[in-house]
């Protein structure tokens, strides 16, 4: 879970111009959630007036600040308004465009479907149903059609880095290991060599990687569905989410504890180092007060002393996030928000994938 965007936008129409990298540095694989394509309940919606783009200025300023990664959500609806079907050529170009812009900048682009695992044909995102599932008009199929296309459209550009899913939820954690087995299986049928991230259920929660209660049939933990995933490529990690929260949902500014994120890495970064696998942290945020910052820098130094963390990306900036509390965005003058400070202290001694 995360804060929710803002509900009444004002609109700003995204730019798009490529910037030519300013070093040939490589960045690390740390860096931030670029959130506002997947914005708006309204399908297919109206460009930047339900969604928008990432700003190639907000890319660039980040990148100029040694920041590597940059996560890309998407609506599945809006890129493929029919299941099994041709991709909206417009959207598709939005995302192409957001990623060569990543690209240009020297960081790497995550494409993230930002759909929890479902798929909504009712016109508005609210009615999605879970992949898979008993009853669900939604296959398994379906799905490893979309990863198909967009693993064959991006396999040449080895800057790219495929999210599989954003926060799968309420369902079947074994249901969703196996879409996820056979899904990853389709992705390295069509050559494409990219880093793959895998989420778990239960909003794919660090902190519940290793408890099945987010299990719909109550049986298993994410530890135990995926103690035995492969993947063909051998390029895969999984994807979690950490927010310091009481109710670990992002929804509130205050942090439970100084400790609260080591605490809830604790117990999955010991399964990852059993089971030789990598992780990447692909939300987590914090609000402005020093309880947070002293949270958000123990669990980096934590990850950091713990190599299986391969890296992180920070919920969120994009250009219609306003005053939210979580919220990296550049203010208007160019000037950092200070959770910004917080996280350049850790942007050196990383992994670059």
């Amino acid at each position: 879970l995360k804060p929710v965007f803002p509900v009444s936008p004002t609109p700003v129409p995204a730019m798009r111009v490529l910037l030519i990298p300013v070093c040939a540095a490589a960045l690390p694989l740390k860096g931030v959630s670029e959130s506002c394509a997947e914005f708006g309940q309204n399908l297919p919606g109206t460009l930047d007036k339900d969604y928008t783009w990432p700003s190639s200025t907000s890319i660039q300023h980040f990148a100029s600040k040694g920041f590597g990664a940059f996560r890309v959500p998407f609506l599945w609806e809006r890129l493929q308004p029919k299941l099994q079907g041709d991709f909206d050529a417009t959207y598709l170009k939005g995302l192409e465009d957001a990623v060569s812009t990543i690209v240009a900048a020297g960081g790497k682009a995550i494409i993230d479907p930002h759909n929890y695992a479902r798929y909504s044909t009712t016109g508005q995102v609210s009615g999605g149903q879970v992949i898979g599932a008993d009853g669900s008009s939604v296959s398994i199929a379906d799905f490893q059609d979309l990863w198909k296309r967009l693993a064959s459209h991006f396999a040449s550009n080895d800057s790219v880095i495929f999210a599989m899913m954003n926060e799968p939820n309420t369902m079947s954690t074994g249901l969703w290991a196996s879409i996820a087995q056979t899904t990853i299986k389709t992705i390295r049928n069509t050559g494409a060599k990219q880093l793959v991230l895998i989420p778990g259920n239960g909003w794919t929660g660090a902190w519940s990687w290793m408890q099945s209660w987010p299990d719909s049939e109550g049986k298993l933990s994410n530890g135990d569905a995926f103690a035995s995933f492969t993947d063909p490529g051998n390029n895969f990690a999984f994807e979690m989410h950490q927010y310091l929260d009481s109710d670990h949902s992002g929804t509130h500014d205050a942090c439970t504890s100084a400790s609260a994120g080591v605490d809830a890495l604790t117990a999955v970064t010991e399964w990852l180092e059993a089971h030789k696998f990598r992780a990447f942290l692909g939300e987590f945020a914090g609000g402005n007060n020093d309880q947070c910052s002293q949270a958000v820098d123990s669990m980096l130094s934590y990850m950091e002393a713990h190599p299986s963390w391969i890296g992180w990306t920070w919920w969120a900036a994009g250009p219609w996030w306003g005053s939210s509390w979580s919220s990296v965005e550049p203010n208007a003058d160019g000037s950092d928000k200070p959770q910004v400070a917080w996280l350049q202290k850790h942007l050196e001694s990383a992994v670059v994938v």
